[in-house]
């Protein structure tokens, strides 16, 4: 389309297969949202949200019900953001099934090959890219958070009848360690009291998703990187690799360099981000990786 934020997935052919993939709208979230709201919204007290930046003060001579409508429906339209998600399915080709002289000829696209079996359940990996939406004018968590969560969900579904499945989650989450996003990513659950999002309507409840994950520069690292972005001083990464804890091990990581870490981006001839890159284990069984 016309927007100018991407994603994109790049495999070996020679050593796996796209069993599908998806492109997730991550607009999604209105609908959720809604769904949400008639599940649990009945008994929302309008009081809970005297302090959200969609109730200016003109707007508190509304009745309870006018007030509620008024903050949901604002939320809601700044969930709609036009950004995009990519999630693939992949099988890890076994090495009696690789020929190194022929991975050209493998077809572009392969079909979805139905439910899952137990022979090829270890060789399958969900991997998933990101941008989630910040700026200026949207700074709120609650539209990154609940775009992690469409994409997590997502996953999930696409994850049923796998047990114990591979996952990889990478991409700009545009979140520092100490958000609600990356508390939802590491530990699975976020409540709806969190600080972050307490009084929002567009997240009336608790948040979690089925994964084990931790960061591959953490986990090597022992600490996320930092790095100067538009501040004088450097400050936390906003970018991670998310993998599943136990069948996929971080070996890895190539660390900002300093130099790079202290430079300035430079408006609209490089990037504000600074890349990521991670070797990470796939465990196929008790011997091969």
């Amino acid at each position: 389309g016309s927007s100018t934020y991407g994603c994109a997935i790049f495999y070996r052919v020679n050593t796996f297969r796209k069993v599908r993939g998806e492109v997730i709208n991550l607009d999604c979230a209105v609908k959720w949202a809604e769904g949400m709201r008639n599940k649990y919204g009945r008994g929302m007290r309008a009081s809970l949200y005297k302090n959200s930046p969609f109730m200016p003060a003109r707007h508190q001579t509304m009745s309870d019900t006018q007030k509620l409508n008024k903050v949901f429906q604002d939320e809601c339209r700044m969930l709609k953001c036009g950004r995009r998600a990519i999630i693939f399915e992949l099988e890890r080709l076994s090495p009696s099934s690789i020929n190194h002289h022929q991975h050209q000829q493998l077809p572009k696209t392969i079909q979805p090959m139905g439910p899952p079996d137990a022979k090829r359940n270890s060789a399958r990996v969900f991997v998933s890219t990101v941008h989630l939406y910040k700026s200026d004018t949207r700074p709120w968590p609650f539209i990154r958070l609940l775009q992690a969560h469409m994409v997590m969900q997502r996953i999930a579904a696409m994850a049923k009848g796998h047990p114990n499945p591979r996952v990889v989650v990478a991409g700009d989450f545009n979140s520092s360690p100490e958000s609600s996003i990356y508390r939802y990513m590491q530990t699975g659950h976020i409540n709806a009291n969190d600080a972050d999002i307490k009084g929002c309507t567009v997240i009336p409840c608790d948040l979690a998703h089925p994964f084990a994950l931790r960061s591959a520069y953490k986990a090597v690292l022992g600490q996320e990187q930092r790095y100067r972005r538009k501040q004088l001083t450097q400050t936390p990464v906003v970018e991670y690799v998310w993998c599943s804890v136990g069948p996929m091990s971080p070996l890895g990581v190539v660390p900002i360099p300093n130099d790079s870490a202290e430079k300035f981006a430079v408006e609209k001839l490089s990037s504000d981000h600074q890349p990521l890159v991670v070797d990470i284990a796939h465990q196929l069984g008790p011997t091969h990786r």
